[in-house]
């Protein structure tokens, strides 16, 4: 696992873990993230740089850089124009 600079992460956010068949799956969570409450990310995602992961998102696939992420399954609803505020 690994958690870049200046990351966010809210209450009862959970990060991995999830297998294959030899090794846990590693979690990447880029600088400036923000992850909002009880927000799960599989093992084996990467988060981009600025993303924003909304409250209760439960995250299956990698995120794009300042995406803004929402739902379970999680899914983009918006581009984060201020990735360092």
């Amino acid at each position: 696992m690994r958690i870049g600079a200046n990351c966010r992460l809210h209450l009862g956010t959970v990060l991995g873990p999830q297998r294959d068949e030899n090794a846990p799956l590693p979690v990447i969570v880029g600088d400036n993230v923000i992850l909002g409450t009880h927000a799960v990310v599989m093992g084996g995602v990467t988060i981009g740089d600025g993303a924003v992961i909304g409250a209760n998102a439960v995250v299956t696939r990698d995120v794009e850089t300042n995406a803004v992420i929402s739902a379970a399954p999680a899914r983009a609803v918006g581009v984060r124009t201020d990735p360092a505020g």
